[in-house]
Order: C-alpha cells, then sequence, then structure tokens
C-alpha cells in the first residue's frame, strides 16, 4: 500500500525538480506573469466601473435609511441608471407620506379646536336653518355647550 501511494505521488523520483528547471528555462514564467498583469488590469477596470454604481446604490440605500427614520423630506436623485425607478419610488413614497401627515395635521388642528370650543353659532337659510336648530339641541344635549341658531342674512349684521 506504501508503495502505491508513493507511486501516485511520484515521491522517489527527481521529475519535480526537473520540471522547475525546465519551466524556468522555457520561459513559462512570463506566460504567468503576463496573465496576472492582465488579470490585474482587468479587476481595475471592473471595480473602476462599477464604484459609480456602488457609490449610486449608497447614496439610495442613505436616503431610505433617512426616509425609514421619519425624514420625508429626503428625495433621491433620478439619473438615468438601473437605479432611476427605485430613486422614482422612493421619491413618490415621501410625496404621498408628506401629504399625508400634512392633512393628518389639518385635521388634529380641527379636532383641538372643536374640542378646545367655548360656544358654537350655526348659521343658514331657509330649510337649512330647521337644520341647524336640529343641530343646536343635540350639540347642547350631547356636548353641553352653548349653541346659537342664525339666519345668514342677519348675522352680517349682528355684532357677536
Amino acid at each position: 500500500r506504501r508503495q502505491c501511494i508513493r507511486e501516485r505521488l511520484d515521491l522517489g523520483r527527481a521529475e519535480p525538480l526537473e520540471h522547475l528547471q525546465r519551466v524556468r528555462t522555457d520561459g513559462d514564467w512570463e506566460a504567468w506573469l503576463a496573465f496576472f498583469v492582465a488579470s490585474t488590469v482587468l479587476a481595475a477596470i471592473t471595480i473602476a466601473l462599477l464604484m459609480p454604481r456602488l457609490r449610486r446604490l449608497d447614496e439610495m440605500t442613505a436616503a431610505a435609511r433617512r426616509f425609514s427614520a421619519g425624514d420625508f423630506d429626503v428625495r433621491a436623485e433620478a439619473g438615468n441608471d438601473e437605479f432611476a425607478p427605485l430613486a422614482s419610488a422612493l421619491n413618490s413614497a415621501a410625496d404621498s407620506v408628506q401629504r399625508s401627515i400634512g392633512s393628518l395635521r389639518q385635521e388634529r388642528e380641527q379636532l383641538e379646536a372643536l374640542l378646545n370650543a367655548k360656544r358654537f353659532l350655526i348659521t343658514a337659510c331657509g330649510t337649512s336653518w330647521h337644520a341647524g336648530l336640529v343641530g343646536k339641541f343635540l350639540i347642547e344635549q350631547l356636548a353641553r355647550l352653548p349653541v346659537e341658531v342664525d339666519y345668514g342674512s342677519e348675522y352680517r349684521y349682528r355684532n357677536p
């Protein structure tokens, strides 16, 4: 069995040394050197071509992180590359969220104004004046706040 392993590994022969001498004399090392230089140049070109895309990807990631942290003013620059649809979608989402937040703030202010009201004044004309009387009854019963109902034409000349 040891004999079989030695034959496979060629441990008893002097061929490996002869092979190295032949590589030195035949010029195969020049081919390896050329391969190494070509590989290095190819790697450098690949990195140079990918760096702008990687920077763009970093910018998009930073914008998405700021957006997820609550900074809805962030906008991604939409270029003409493969990241343009992503930038457009991120910008659209930010616009939509900003509009929703603005609408919610406005509704909150209106609700706060209603909650802080000390009295209500309903102005109406015609049949809507009768609906205002019904509203007066409901608001006074449910909210326990004073309500006045006036005709619109008379309210104009009144000093409330």
